[in-house]
Parts: C-alpha cells; structure tokens; sequence
C-alpha cells in the first residue's frame, strides 16, 4: 500500500471568488498553496484551502468560452455546485496505475492520456469506474527541493502544522477531517470495488435512521476514511443524491 495522505477533496461551482470568500468566511482556512491559479491545460480556476488535516480544492471553469467543453465545465454544467472527486499523495503511482488496472479500473493520465504509465505526477480513475473520480499524485523526483513541485507549499509537511492550526481563527473549532461520505447505488458492490480494487480496508459498516442510510466505512491511505453509503429511503438528502 503505497497511498498516504490525503491531498485534497475537490468542490467545484460556477464562479470561483464567492465560494473562495464563502471558504474565508465560515472556516478560516490557511492560505498561500493555491489561490485563484488559472490551469491553461484543464481551463479552470482553482485555490487550495488548509482546514485542519484537509485540504479542500475550489474550483470552477475558466470564463474562456473553450472551457465549457472541458472536464471540470462539463461537470459544473451538468451538476452545478457539487462535490467533484477526492485525491491522495502516494509514494508509488506506477504501482497503484498496475493495481487499479488489474482490477478493471480505467486510469487516466492529465489530458486523458492512457499509455504508458508515469513515473511520477498524477493519474485518476475513471469516475464510471470508482463512483466518484479518485485521484494519486506522486511528487516529482525533487522531493526535498522547497521550490519544486510536490507538496512543498502546503503547511500540513512542515513543523508545528498542528500548533499552528489551533492557534489560528478556526471559527468552527475544526480538529480534523471525520470521512468522506461517497453516494453509492450498491453498497455490497462498492465495497467490494474499494477493498479488493482500490485497497481499502474496511473497518466498520453501520446504518442511521437520522440520514436514512446504511454505510461501509473504509481507511484510504495512512488517515482518512472514506463512507460509502446508500440510501434506505428515497426522500432523504443521499436519496435525492443518488436519484440525480
């Protein structure tokens, strides 16, 4: 198992600098790895904001018209404001594009490139595939250089990260990152899909009559959990969710 922390959760919505103040506001995140980059390749907008142990990616497209025909403009396009994919440092992306394949998971490469596997950066399943799109990013070979790529710029690597978080404004009292809650259509199945597929382990499974869900709670990587839940009723919020 080669996967370890959690790089980011991706929001994606229409415009990006409201959902940015909307960030600021409510949760005071910690700034200074991405704000309001402009990604040519993908045309999208994008900042990355510490909250605690996490890390959330806002996005949204570009104003370029070409970027409507683009991923990230298809998705908003389709779905609005949602929830986009989840993402994972790894020490070894060529041995995690051999395990997802071997289990019939289509991989992708940035700019939808299949062939042949990478050495390092980042690939992403097929969001058919795994549900929801899941991405592993492994740093470029200067690792140890603070001025290449990789997580370098993110506070979580560096010392007294969690002094720092507590110290700061932290509005909600945040301490960590619970789980990632993925909307399923067949629990057993996905289950199935993420322990044997993506390596996963599972370590509970449970229902609520609150949420109108029954879950499988399973560890990605060295911290995060991940739910997959499917509903038990229709009119609940992860009903409506996987109705849409």
């Amino acid at each position: 198992m080669t996967v370890g922390k959690l790089f980011h959760v991706a929001h994606i919505t229409e415009d990006l600098a409201p959902l940015d103040d909307w960030y600021d506001r409510v949760f005071s995140p910690v700034r200074g790895v991405m704000d309001g980059e402009y990604a040519e390749r993908e045309r999208r907008m994008g900042s990355l904001l510490v909250i605690g142990d996490a890390v959330i990616e806002a996005m949204s497209p570009s104003a370029e018209p070409e970027a409507a025909a683009m991923p990230i403009g298809r998705f908003q396009a389709r779905f609005g404001r949602h929830w986009h994919s989840v993402a994972w440092f790894c020490d070894d992306v060529r041995q995690e594009w051999d395990r997802l394949q071997a289990f019939g998971i289509r991989v992708l490469q940035p700019g939808g490139l299949t062939d042949p596997p990478p050495e390092d950066g980042d690939i992403y399943t097929h969001p058919k595939d795994t549900i929801t799109q899941l991405e592993f990013y492994q740093p470029q070979a200067v690792y140890g250089d603070p001025k290449g790529p990789g997580p370098f710029k993110d506070p979580r690597f560096k010392p007294g990260w969690t002094e720092r978080w507590r110290s700061s404004p932290n509005p909600l009292g945040i301490e960590r990152l619970c789980y990632v809650s993925i909307v399923v259509p067949d629990l057993e199945q996905a289950t199935k899909l993420y322990c044997e597929g993506v390596g996963a382990s599972l370590i509970f499974e449970g229902a609520s009559e609150l949420t109108g869900t029954r879950s499988a709670y399973v560890r990605l990587g060295t911290e995060t959990v991940v739910e997959l839940t499917h509903p038990t009723r229709a009119d609940g919020l992860a009903g409506r969710e996987l109705a849409t």
